[in-house]
């Protein structure tokens, strides 16, 4: 017959280690989805006279290797420069002629991102509310 020492020592150890990884997985919070900044993002804006103009953000790479560009309603690309990121913050810079354009802003629900932008042009800064949408990627077809 087995004794009620021997038996103990037996089940005892099962017990904690069966408790313990219960206990570890269980308080363990899911891990947080990092939004990723790739992709094409749109925005536009009016100026005093009523007339409206359109961005479209180019992001290529991975959250280490990031590269872009950016056009402005008609004009040509220009390369985005300072482009970083922290979870789901996000900053970059455009310079097209004179103007310097310093945008922040948070990704919110991935596809959306709201923010500011400050710009520098002839010496005059502005500061306004900028939000800008990511474009839905085509699905491929199977």
């Amino acid at each position: 017959m087995i004794s009620l020492r021997l038996l103990f020592n037996m089940i005892l150890p099962c017990i904690a280690v069966g408790l313990s990884g219960s206990t570890l997985h269980a308080s363990s919070p899911p891990p947080e989805k990092i939004p990723n900044f790739a992709g094409t993002w749109t925005w536009s804006w009016k100026d005093s006279q009523g007339s409206t103009h359109r961005h479209v953000l180019e992001i290529e790479g991975t959250e280490s290797t990031l590269a872009g560009r950016e056009r402005f309603d008609d004009e040509g690309p220009v390369r985005v420069t300072e482009i970083k990121t922290e979870r789901n913050k996000v900053q970059f810079t455009v310079v097209r002629g004179a103007r310097r354009a310093e945008y922040r802003g948070v990704i919110d629900k991935s596809d959306d991102i709201n923010g500011t932008v400050v710009t520098t042009d002839g010496g005059e800064t502005q500061e306004a509310v900028w939000k800008a949408k990511r474009k839905p990627t085509p699905k491929e077809s199977p």
